[in-house]
């Protein structure tokens, strides 16, 4: 008996891409990033993260496939790195945007930009702030500018709490 196939490897390929799908495509591509992600940081397997966030092992392949790899022992684990696009919010110069951010590096970057910008709004503490100045993720410049990030938070313009897009 022939092996029904599957198409599992579908990566966001740009910004445009993911805003393109169907909500539901769009949910199932988020949580495919949060499996990889939490397999990552915490080193649980990717079938055991899956159902933690609710999908299945063939979604996180066919979403961030080419972000894994089999290990020796048959299991799916991810690689140390990988150069998928993410859809993302990122606070830059020119207020907030989103982009497609690519790769984990540039997402972690932003991603603890994001988090220091937080925590600077709720603290006044601006330490954190200088490791970001001059860097760029998804071709804009990160804001450190502390008098325009307490203006973009006055305005409300980083009320938002979901650093990846949700579809809407």
């Amino acid at each position: 008996m022939r092996r029904q196939t599957v198409s599992l490897v579908r990566p966001i390929r740009s910004l445009r891409h993911f805003l393109g799908l169907r909500p539901r495509q769009q949910d199932a591509a988020l949580r495919a990033f949060d499996v990889l992600t939490d397999a990552r940081s915490t080193g649980t397997s990717v079938s055991r993260s899956a159902r933690v966030h609710g999908t299945t092992v063939r979604t996180v392949r066919r979403y961030v496939g080419p972000a894994l790899r089999g290990a020796p022992n048959g299991r799916l684990v991810p690689r140390g790195t990988d150069r998928l696009v993410r859809p993302m919010r990122v606070i830059a110069d020119r207020g907030v945007v989103e982009v497609g951010v690519r790769g984990d590096g540039k997402a972690g970057l932003n991603a603890r930009h994001v988090n220091a910008v937080k925590h600077f709004l709720a603290t006044g503490e601006s330490g954190p702030m200088t490791e970001f100045r001059g860097k760029r993720v998804g071709g804009h410049r990160l804001q450190t500018d502390l008098d325009a990030l307490e203006d973009l938070g006055r305005r409300g313009e980083l009320d938002w709490l979901d650093l990846y897009l949700v579809g809407d």
